[in-house]
């Protein structure tokens, strides 16, 4: 499955996205809650299970009882559990995907996401294509689901998937305002698409039939919004796990929690490590934040700007140009880069991409609204050593992470 893929390296500041959608970002424990792998946020009906809910082995089995795609989705509708998913589906318009040459703004690409599930289908064909999401692993598979014949024909791992995915298999994803093609951002001429979309080409049978309710919102060129916000939300929840796994299962996590809890508390990060540490990777350790932070900005404003222009293309007019980053984002990254990547951590692997090895944005800021706000997912109860996975306040003074910091590396 291939999300708005154009290949080039996009660094995107998610804050803008999320104040659209302030009740996000302004939830406190009543309105959400992430416990054990289930995530429910109340005011969007939205509840992701990773411990007990879809997967692909159970969607698999559904499939073989049918034979076409239109009989399977109706069967998905008819459990009951993805209602919701249908009635906030994300239609993406332009995509470079393989098997894409269908899509456009009059029949563009259906993304659903259900639990452990992402599904994507073009309305003209039939086939559907699944990325599963396996927390417990660290890692995400792919599956096509084929009509045609007598019965389904499942295909797993298939290289078109990794063509355009890379062979992580990571879901490719970009956020307002920078989603090129998808139906659900505020410029006028993709809310003109989307009114010609609805009173078009969504009469197509697959589209009326399964998403009418969506087209039948009050004001919903503006309420379709909601569908990519949840889609986002939904692979912040596999993003995060897959960070929780990756600093659970890693050697030297002991040794590098406190300074990764430094760099999301804003602290100066670079005397947290001693001068034996830093000499044996001096390419390292020896950038400074500043720099990082001014290589980042740099990257921002071009490739930003390479990202306008294709999304001007896409809709034949201007949407203007976004230069004015959030420095607070900026710096989080830089920090949180100066101390994973000498766990060879790479960030790209936990955040949004646009393209296999990207990274969609600096979202790991406390407090901005980012997507990926590690006291948001539970990420900091992992490195501090608490239990608990609910939104905490900051758990350390500077100082004290310091001196954790400093009496770990001796005591290693």
């Amino acid at each position: 499955m291939t999300v708005v893929t154009d290949f080039c390296r996009v660094f995107v500041c998610l804050s803008a996205f999320f104040s659209l959608l302030p009740n996000i970002h302004a939830m406190g424990d009543k309105d959400r809650k992430f416990i054990d792998g289930r995530l429910e946020i109340n005011d969007y009906n939205l509840t992701i299970d990773l411990e007990n809910g879809w997967d692909f082995e159970r969607l698999q089995k559904l499939a073989s009882r049918h034979a076409s795609l239109e009989s399977l989705l109706v069967a998905l509708l008819g459990t009951g559990e993805f209602e919701e998913a249908f009635h906030n589906p994300t239609f993406v318009f332009e995509s470079l995907a393989e098997n894409a040459e269908h899509v456009n703004p009059q029949n563009p690409r259906v993304l659903l996401a259900k639990d452990k599930l992402l599904l994507a289908f073009d309305a003209s064909q039939s086939g559907l294509q699944i990325i599963e999401a396996l927390p417990e692993e660290g890692k995400f598979a792919a599956h096509e689901i084929v009509y045609g014949g007598k019965k389904a024909k499942v295909f797993s791992h298939p290289q078109s998937c990794q063509n355009c995915h890379g062979p992580s298999m990571k879901p490719l994803w970009s956020s307002y305002p920078f989603s090129v093609g998808v139906y659900g951002m505020s410029e006028s001429n993709v809310e003109k698409a989307y009114r010609e979309f609805i009173a078009g080409g969504a009469r197509g049978p697959m589209y009326r039939k399964f998403f009418n309710s969506a087209f039948q919102k009050p004001g919903s060129h503006t309420s379709v919004k909601i569908g990519p916000l949840r889609f986002s939300v939904h692979l912040t929840l596999f993003l995060s796990q897959m960070a929780k796994h990756d600093l659970s299962v890693h050697p030297d996590r002991e040794q590098y929690r406190y300074p990764i809890l430094a760099a999301l508390q804003g602290c100066d990060v670079t005397d947290f490590f001693p001068e034996d540490v830093k000499v044996s990777k001096p390419e390292l350790f020896n950038r400074t934040l500043d720099n990082i932070s001014l290589d980042l900005q740099m990257l921002l404003k071009s490739e930003l700007d390479e990202r306008i222009q294709r999304h001007s293309d896409v809709m034949g007019e201007p949407i203007g140009s976004f230069t004015d980053f959030d420095s607070q984002n900026v710096k989080t990254y830089a920090r949180l880069k100066y101390v994973l990547e000498p766990m060879n951590i790479f960030l790209e692997s936990w955040g949004f991409q646009s393209a296999p090895g990207s990274l969609e944005a600096p979202t790991f800021a406390n407090g901005s609204g980012g997507f990926f706000d590690f006291k948001k997912w539970g990420l900091d109860a992992l490195l501090s050593g608490s239990q608990t996975s609910r939104i905490s306040s900051p758990i350390f003074s500077c100082e004290e992470l310091h001196e954790r910091s400093q009496a770990q590396f001796r005591k290693n």
